[in-house]
């Protein structure tokens, strides 16, 4: 009824994510759903595990539950603590002190946002400030 797996290859055109992969004892499936909850989806990589579940015990339309990948899981959060995070170092924490997002690195964009908005009595700046508009 259920079974663990790796991620060989990953169809995201699809209204719902299809995923091949590969079992255990060298079964191959593909055409897999992938069911994310609503709000969140990721692009997993090929290698990444896979939990297929198999409803009633039919093994002619399983479903992937989760897709994990070892390979970049953040480590060292503290209870409590919830993260989103990526291969590339991108983190959004949701930390015991505060909110953190590391762009790993790479730009910080926000895009199509009429007001961006900061309410706080202190905003800190470290580095430089370049403007192309009129402050």
């Amino acid at each position: 009824m259920a079974s663990r797996g790796v991620v060989s290859v990953i169809n995201a055109a699809l209204r719902m994510q299809g995923l091949q992969v590969r079992l255990l004892a060298g079964e191959v499936k593909d055409g897999l759903e992938h069911f994310e909850p609503y709000g969140f989806t990721a692009h997993p990589h090929a290698g990444a595990e896979a939990i297929v579940l198999f409803l009633g015990g039919d093994r002619s339309h399983g479903i992937v539950l989760a897709t994990p990948d070892r390979r970049y899981r953040l480590k060292g959060l503290q209870a409590g603590e919830v993260a989103l995070y990526d291969d590339l170092d991108h983190v959004v924490k949701l930390g015991r002190t505060g909110i953190e997002i590391d762009g790993g690195g790479h730009t910080l964009k926000i895009t199509n946002a009429p007001i961006v908005r900061f309410e706080t009595p202190l905003l800190e700046v470290t580095g430089d400030i370049q403007a192309h508009c009129d402050l």
